[in-house]
């Protein structure tokens, strides 16, 4: 077996010039393998080796026997050996993660303090199968489907073409004990079930199946680099200003485009990518049109011939009372100005925009928009609500909350009596002849006060 670990380290790059190793050692048979070959390789490959042991402090006096079996162990083969303490149910508890994820965060995090060039980890063929199988059942990618890399960063894993029956075999070979968890027979834990009710019997049945499924793998994983690339090749070619050339994504392979919108996905999702996520924004992308959130006030965005990703801030309302024209109002978003306008003057102004004092009499407020707000169109003669005149105007959350309106002060929802940027809603407009009209200016514009 030592053969064919040697060839998976040559293969995968593993230990060129490296000069120190971390190895995290259960003291299951695995990571008891991964040591002692390790341990053989140090003259060939001339590098320092330590161990790391992680009791995750969940099974009681079990857990205090597997760090006893490793600290002798390294012992007596001259290693030295980090023994380290972690409360993950209560990490796990407190982070709202399963125990599996949490004590995975904890080991990793032990490994690197020890500020070794690479970590080796002991996971084999079968795990990776395992890993596949778990994905595939959950949904996944190509990516998922390839199980666990052999190399990904610092982290190394030898081991990773070996089944779990040539580590026994190996085990007895050399005469080396081991300790075994006894959480491994518990089928509550998904890798568990896999491994007992899917894997052994797919092995019973078809006795090449572990072979045939590491090919497919591999084939995955080759597949998953060679569309990553592409991607990024896109996104290369696509990069402009202000986001992506929309013609450049629309004429691109599916499958590469699908690639490529989950690599831009992964930089902004604080969860992990969802494919619902993914086919949204593929499908925004092949329709030129859409606006998707992918996290908090951040949004994938299909507008323009231009595919962006934007933060956004959240919608603040705000609402002033208009005490009489003239009158100065200031917003979160600038200072407003209404004033009356007397003869030739209002030609100076759009005619749109101008207000007829007396339709507009009442106690009046200058706010933001609020839910079920209309507008009616002098030029459309149609009546709609602000947000479906929004979405068809394509402004963005940022832009709508900047959009202020003139509205009856304690009306709501109501017909707004001006729209910015739009214009004066039916019934509210001046005519020609209208004289002295309102018209109200934006003197400035500035970004939301702290």
């Amino acid at each position: 077996m030592i053969c064919k670990v040697r060839d998976t380290i040559a293969k995968h790059n593993m230990l060129s010039g490296v000069s120190s190793v971390c190895a995290g050692v259960s003291g299951g048979a695995d990571s008891v393998a991964l040591l002692h070959i390790l341990k053989r390789l140090q003259p060939e490959f001339s590098f320092s080796l330590c161990v790391v042991h992680v009791n995750h402090l969940l099974r009681g006096e079990e857990a205090e026997r597997d760090a006893r079996f490793v600290q002798e162990l390294c012992e007596r083969w001259n290693i030295p050996c980090n023994l380290v303490e972690c409360d993950v149910a209560a990490i796990a508890q407190a982070q709202k993660q399963s125990l599996e994820t949490a004590g995975r965060a904890v080991r990793y995090a032990a490994f690197e303090e020890e500020n070794c060039d690479v970590i080796a980890v002991a996971h084999t063929r079968s795990d990776s199968i395992e890993t596949s199988l778990f994905h595939l059942a959950r949904g996944t990618s190509l990516k998922g489907a390839g199980g666990i890399p052999p190399k990904n960063g610092n982290v190394i894993r030898p081991l990773i073409d070996c089944t779990r029956e040539e580590i026994e075999a190996y085990l007895f070979e050399n005469g080396l004990s081991f300790v075994t968890d006894s959480t491994n027979t518990d089928d509550l834990f998904s890798r568990n079930f896999m491994r007992h009710h899917v894997v052994q019997p797919l092995k019973a049945r078809f006795p090449s199946f572990e072979l045939s499924y590491a090919h497919f793998m591999e084939d995955a994983a080759l597949a998953q680099l060679f569309l990553e690339e592409r991607a990024k090749d896109l996104l290369d070619t696509a990069q402009g200003k202000e986001g992506y050339a929309l013609s450049v994504l629309q004429s691109s392979h599916p499958a590469v485009l699908q690639c490529a919108v989950h690599i831009l996905l992964c930089e902004k999702m604080q969860k992990q990518t969802e494919r619902e996520h993914v086919m949204l924004c593929v499908r925004a992308i092949q329709s030129g049109d859409g606006k998707i959130e992918i996290a908090p006030h951040c949004y994938f965005t299909v507008q323009k011939d231009t595919v962006a990703i934007k933060d956004e801030e959240p919608f603040s309302a705000w609402s002033v009372p208009v005490s009489g024209v003239p009158s100065t109002v200031q917003s979160p978003y600038g200072t407003y100005r209404i004033n009356e306008c007397c003869g030739d003057a209002r030609f100076a102004f759009d005619r749109r925009f101008w207000i007829d004092p007396k339709k507009a009499d009442g106690a009046l407020c200058l706010r933001s928009r609020n839910a079920g707000d209309l507008f009616s169109s002098p030029v459309r003669k149609q009546t709609k609500t602000l947000k479906k005149l929004f979405n068809e105007m394509k402004l963005s959350a940022s832009e709508r909350a900047k959009c202020a309106v003139l509205a009856a002060e304690n009306e709501h929802p109501s017909t707004v009596i001006w729209l910015e940027n739009v214009g004066v809603s039916t019934g509210f407009q001046a005519s020609q002849t209208t004289d002295p009209v309102w018209i109200i200016s934006k003197e400035r514009n500035a970004e939301p006060h702290d």
